[in-house]
């Protein structure tokens, strides 16, 4: 995590939902893919995965996003994936964690744009 970030960008869905900075995280694949900063100055752990519509998020694929979301400073774990389908035990194991982990794949995403 940067103590200073690089870049901040202020979003806004149009839905309602309050203003959110975005920080980019390192260079490399650490596991997380953004850090947000929420209004309250809690902050979000977020990891992005970007496949094809047809293809299951597997279990070894968000491990590393576990792992590395479970420090102390995270209040809340985000996982977006533009997959439909999420495995049994990826499903169990984000499940059982005792820090909440948001899930979100590509038929959430597709409800969220409509603003309803």
């Amino acid at each position: 995590i940067w103590k200073r970030p690089p870049s901040t960008r202020r979003l806004s869905n149009g839905c309602g939902y309050g203003m959110i900075g975005l920080t980019a995280g390192r260079v490399g694949d650490t596991g997380i893919d953004l850090v947000c900063e929420v209004k309250d100055g809690k902050l979000w752990a977020i990891q992005a995965k970007a496949w094809r519509s047809d293809r299951t998020i597997i279990k070894a694929e968000v491990d590393k996003f576990l792992s590395a979301s479970s420090r102390r400073k995270f209040t809340y774990r985000l996982l977006i994936g533009t997959a439909n389908e999420i495995s049994r035990n990826a499903r169990n194991t984000i499940e059982a964690q005792e820090k909440e982990v948001g899930l979100h794949l590509r038929n959430d995403l597709l409800r969220a744009t409509q603003c309803v």
